[in-house]
Formats: structure tokens, C-alpha cells, sequence
């Protein structure tokens, strides 16, 4: 059970490391954090494994007297959504391993505000009583489970009463065999036109992980784009609070552009925006924001950190290099790739009313060289020793230090980061310069201080 207790959530291999004793103790514990009676929602993504975890959460829970709901097959963000909008709904859980391999599995656990705990606030709880109890193995307590089909359709009826297009939109969409294959069914209500790539889910995932941020995902759709036109292709991670988006052209956009674009749409409303941006995201997205009248605050990276400051500082808008989006604008605030994919149908939609499309305007959005987001796996002890070499290379050379999450040098000339992942023993760095001989120098000063230790 050592090292199954993330920063935010619970994750691990299914069943060598996170088994059916452990997560019914996980669930004992989490019942006794609520008291008896509460009530819970639980869904599952697609993975093989996701029922068995489920159950065993449910065993555990049932032993404090805690009635759940159980949503089936379904997106992360529906978990928020019925937390924070059902009075009668005390906490809600998610089982999934986002992209982790498909023997992984894992747990998020939310409020009855949609807000997602950390690890401070409840997974080092369950870590340190869970290691403490013993349980016999119980049945399913089958009168304490109730159908929340009503719950997950409140979810997607909500998305499709809150959108409208006046263009007849065309949309490709790779769901790589996840849980959120029920947006196509709301695009098609919206009158958009669709074709779905791996719809179907399947815990196998016989092609790829879907992960947003990874070119491998989008192979299929960039076939399909020199076949036929879509006005954008979409694609999504295993459980549905990520998402990533593709031109026409098969050019990704970066989430450093698609905040610029998100931003910039809540300014042509209000006239000004708050956003929040993980540390990990590009210098030109904040120079664009402010130079368009926003503001940026840099936050440390790890969705249930990202929402906790999101309502902190009552920012309009979140975003993180992974691909997390989160809307406090016309939303509830936490990551919802659903949601965030239908906002920007929205900017396409607009676009296209002034006869404009969304390539034109991605070209004209700035941008620095900068590395995709590197991981190492190595040990803790070695990763402390690099942050603490890099520290020193950014003060000898008169950089500012912004040390929210690990830490992130800037200069000039550009900037680099260096923290510990918050889902494996890595290290996760990014470089940045304002010109390719720019990125170049750091990034070998960089590499050099990393091989060197």
C-alpha cells in the first residue's frame, strides 16, 4: 500500500498495490470522515478493474451506514457536478487512473462543494488510520445502493440547455475508448455534426492511453483530417477533466494558446479576467493576458490545488499545461473537459458569425520556444539534490525565484522549471526562451545541472 496516496487522489496498480482489502478499508475510514448516514455519488471510468474498485468502496462505506449512488460509466466532472449542485449529495468519488497504464487504478474523492481533497486534507488521513485497522471481508449491502441515472442525466442536460450554435458545427472527437463517449450525444442535440474515433470504452485500450497532451493520441484524428473538414477535433483523456484540441490543419494547439483563447473571450464580455496558470505555463500566455487588460496569478500544479485557489481569489478562469481547464465564468470551477470543449465551440461559433476561423487567429497569438513538459524517473533524494542545484544556478545568475511548486527560475531571457511529479517518483521540468538560441543556452545549462547530479 506504500506510495498509493497521491497529492491528489489515490492511485496505484490493480491489485498488487491498491487491492480489495485496502480500498475497503479506504472506504471505512472515508465513512467514518463523513458520518453515518451520509450520502455519496461514485462513478467509474472505463477501466477493467474500475467495477471491483467501486465495490470494495462501497463494502467499506457500507459498514458506517453510508447510502450511495452509484452513477455508473461516466466523466470526472460529472462527480463535481452532482456534489456541488445536489443538496442531498454529501460527497462524491471518482474511480480512474486518468492516464496512467491500463493496470492502474485510482480514487478521487470531492465535497459536497465539487472541491477535490488533497492530500493534506484527507489522503494523509486515510493513509495513516487505513495502515491501522483490520477488516473482515463484508457482502454488498445492496439496500444501502441506489440508481443515480437521475443524478448523471442532470449532468448532461445541464450542457446541453447551456449552449447554443448558429453555425452548423462539425466536430471530430477521439475518446480512446473512455468514459465520455455521451458527448456526442449532447453535440448532436446542440445540431453539431460528429464523427467519434474509439467511442466505444474498453478497458483494454487496444490502441493508446488517451492523454491530450500526447501526439500519439491525435494520430487517428490527423488521418481522418486530410480525409475530410472539421471546424476542430477534439480529444479527450480516459475520464473526461482533460481535454485537447487540433486544427484543420493538424496543428495541436498548445494550452498555452488555448488559455489565450479563453481568456481573451471572457475579456470580450466583461472587459477584464482573473486567471489562474500552473507553473508550468508559458511567459507569452500571461504577457498576452495582461496586455489584453487581464491579470495572471501563477499557482502551484495538481487539480485539487489549482480549484482550492481558483475560489480563494475568485479567478474567472484556471488552466494547467496538462490540459485541466477550469471555468468560475458562467460555471462551477472545477476541471471539466466536457465543458471546456463546448466553450470553445463557442469562440468558433462567434468566429465564424464574422466570417473568421479559428486558424487565423491561433496564428496571430505570440509565442516563445519552450520544451514540452520532460519527466526523469528518478528517487526523491535525487530530485531534491537537482531543485536545490537549479535554485542556486537561477540566484547565481540573478533570476527571480518563484517557489510555489518547486522551482521556477526567470530571467530575461526566459525561464525553466523543476518540480516533483505528482503522480510518480520524477522529476518534471520545462524550459522556455524568448528566442531559439534563447531556449538552446538554458536548456543545455539546464540538462548539464541535471546530468551532472
Amino acid at each position: 500500500m506504500t506510495g498509493i496516496f497521491k497529492k491528489n487522489d489515490i492511485r496505484g496498480i490493480y491489485p498488487s498495490e491498491l487491492n480489495d482489502e485496502n480500498i475497503e478499508k479506504i472506504g471505512f475510514v472515508f465513512a467514518q470522515f463523513l458520518g453515518s448516514n451520509s450520502r455519496v455519488a461514485i462513478a467509474i471510468d472505463s477501466r477493467l478493474s474500475s467495477s471491483n474498485v467501486r465495490n470494495a468502496l462501497i463494502r467499506g462505506m457500507n459498514r458506517n451506514r453510508i447510502i450511495t449512488f452509484d452513477l455508473g460509466l461516466g466523466p470526472t466532472p460529472l462527480t463535481y457536478f452532482v456534489a456541488k449542485l445536489n443538496e442531498e449529495i454529501d460527497a462524491a468519488i471518482m474511480i480512474t487512473a486518468s492516464h496512467n497504464p491500463k493496470d492502474w487504478n485510482g480514487i478521487k474523492f470531492c465535497n459536497s462543494d465539487g472541491l477535490s481533497y488533497n492530500y493534506e486534507n484527507l489522503y494523509k488521513m486515510l493513509e495513516e488510520k487505513v495502515k491501522n485497522i483490520e477488516l473482515q471481508t463484508t457482502e454488498l449491502n445492496q439496500d444501502l445502493i441506489r440508481n443515480g441515472s437521475h443524478l448523471s442525466f442532470q449532468y448532461f442536460d445541464y450542457l446541453e440547455n447551456k449552449f447554443s450554435y448558429q453555425s452548423k458545427l462539425k466536430i471530430l472527437i477521439e475518446y480512446g475508448n473512455g468514459s465520455v463517449g455521451k458527448f456526442t450525444d449532447v453535440l448532436e442535440k446542440l445540431g453539431c455534426i460528429t464523427k467519434s474515433i474509439r467511442k466505444n470504452p474498453d478497458g483494454n485500450f487496444p490502441t493508446l492511453i488517451p492523454d491530450p497532451t500526447k501526439e500519439k493520441t491525435f494520430e487517428e484524428i490527423k488521418i481522418e483530417l486530410d480525409l475530410n473538414q472539421y471546424d476542430i477535433a477534439i480529444a479527450f483523456d480516459g475520464d473526461g477533466d482533460r481535454v485537447g484540441f487540433m486544427l484543420p490543419n493538424k496543428e495541436l494547439i498548445s494550452p498555452d494558446k488555448v488559455v489565450m483563447l479563453f481568456a481573451n473571450d471572457i475579456i470580450m464580455k466583461k472587459g477584464s479576467v482573473l486567471v489562474l496558470m500552473d507553473v508550468k505555463m508559458s511567459s507569452a500566455s500571461k504577457e498576452y493576458i495582461e496586455k489584453k487588460g487581464g491579470k495572471v496569478l501563477l499557482t502551484q500544479t495538481g487539480h485539487s490545488w489549482v480549484h482550492k485557489k481558483l475560489i480563494e481569489t475568485n479567478a474567472d478562469l484556471a488552466a494547467e499545461l496538462s490540459s485541466h481547464y477550469y471555468f468560475e465564468d458562467e460555471y462551477y470551477g472545477y476541471d471539466d473537459g466536457l465543458f471546456s470543449a463546448l466553450r470553445m465551440l463557442v469562440i468558433i461559433d462567434n468566429l465564424k458569425k464574422k466570417g473568421k476561423n479559428l486558424s487565423e487567429v491561433i496564428q496571430e497569438l505570440p509565442s516563445y520556444q519552450a520544451s514540452p513538459e520532460y519527466r526523469m524517473a528518478m528517487s526523491e533524494d535525487r530530485q531534491d539534490k537537482i531543485i536545490e542545484e537549479l535554485k542556486a544556478f537561477a540566484i547565481e545568475n540573478d533570476g527571480q525565484l518563484i517557489e510555489i511548486d518547486g522551482i521556477r527560475g526567470e530571467f530575461n531571457h526566459g525561464w525553466f522549471l523543476a518540480r516533483k511529479s505528482g503522480t510518480e517518483s520524477a522529476l518534471s521540468f520545462r524550459i522556455e526562451g524568448k528566442t531559439e538560441l534563447d531556449f538552446n543556452e538554458l536548456k543545455n545549462q539546464v540538462l548539464t545541472i541535471i546530468n551532472d547530479n
